[in-house]
């Protein structure tokens, strides 16, 4: 008798005498040696990953008892996501790193140069694939912007209600949001037509389509923590600007001072939304004040504008301060 069989997180064709092929390794898809995502299993047979990923999918499913199961699906499902597409696409990882976090990104260059993940992990090696954009941040902190990720996967990490709307609203419209959750664990807030499945440890695995009808009820109820985390993002990026402020400004490299005016448009673009909504109007013209004068620095280098850059970041950092902590 032959078949596939799941072992781990590697699938494997077993041939009438028992011999193995490895077909897929869920933890590392660069395992497979063909580099083409098909392996000749005879002369008359031929396996493709493309076309056995839906059974593969419905196997882990029957197969409840493996250990491996669950996040052998949030790979396959990631993977689901990039055949056939041909614009880049951005995939959020949010987790301890992990083989599967490794095999995904590994997959990335075969559908598209570039493809990236960005993984949120504090414990990510100096050593990743050159796909992956690393973050060392605490998972729960990071600011998210929205409408910018095509899957979001979240790998056994605490999250609060608010923290799943942020995260859903990371997706574009269609994205695919997955989540590992460990035996014990159960979500904070219901994802309507959310489908999922658990192994027979407890383990679940969870996934949902960022839907129009989905935005609209996480929407619904979470406009005041849509606020609060456009105040967390504008402090984010203002912290981020000022510390590396005084090298910026006493260097002569003119890329490092293009970043900073970006820095500085952006923290301006975040805050107008919402400025009639702060205590202090004020906030608004300080941003633009700041961003001038960086401007300004740029084409008059000199002690008086660089004294004016300083001046106009404390005075804005200053009417921040009591947004910090939401």
């Amino acid at each position: 008798m032959s078949g596939m069989i799941l072992n781990g997180l590697r699938f494997f064709f077993e041939d009438a005498r028992g011999n193995h092929i490895l077909l897929a390794d869920a933890g590392d898809y660069a395992a497979n040696e063909s580099k083409a995502l098909l392996h000749y299993i005879d002369d008359d047979y031929v396996w493709v990953m493309r076309d056995n990923l839906k059974n593969i999918m419905e196997y882990i499913e029957r197969d409840k008892a493996n250990g491996g199961a669950i996040r052998a699906a949030s790979g396959i499902l990631a993977v689901r996501e990039l055949w056939g597409k041909y614009r880049p696409r951005r995939i959020l990882w949010m987790g301890a790193s992990n083989r599967a976090m490794i095999g995904v990104a590994k997959m990335l260059p075969v559908f598209h140069d570039d493809n990236l993940m960005y993984a949120v992990a504090p414990d990510l090696p100096d050593d990743i694939e050159k796909n992956i954009v690393p973050i060392r941040a605490v998972c729960s902190s990071l600011p998210l912007p929205e409408d910018y990720f095509d899957v979001v996967i979240v790998d056994a990490v605490d999250v609060t209600p608010d923290r799943m709307a942020q995260l859903l609203f990371a997706l574009r419209a269609g994205g695919l949001f997955i989540q590992v959750l460990p035996a014990g664990k159960v979500l904070p807030c219901t994802i309507p037509n959310a489908d999922s499945f658990s192994d027979d440890e407890g383990n679940t695995l969870l996934r949902a389509r960022m839907s129009r009808e989905l935005t609209a009820v996480f929407r619904e109820g979470t406009m005041k923590g849509r606020l609060n985390r456009q105040k967390r993002l504008v402090s984010y990026i203002l912290d981020e600007l000022g510390d590396s402020l005084g090298s910026i400004l006493a260097s002569d490299d003119d890329l490092r001072l293009e970043a900073a005016i970006t820095q500085a448009a952006l923290a301006e673009e975040n805050i107008l939304p919402i400025y009639e909504e702060l205590v202090s109007e004020d906030i608004k013209y300080l941003a633009n004040r700041f961003k001038e004068s960086l401007i300004e620095f740029r084409l008059h280098r000199s002690e008086k504008k660089r004294a004016c850059v300083f001046e106009e970041y404390l005075a804005l950092r200053r009417e921040m301060r009591e947004y910090d902590e939401f």
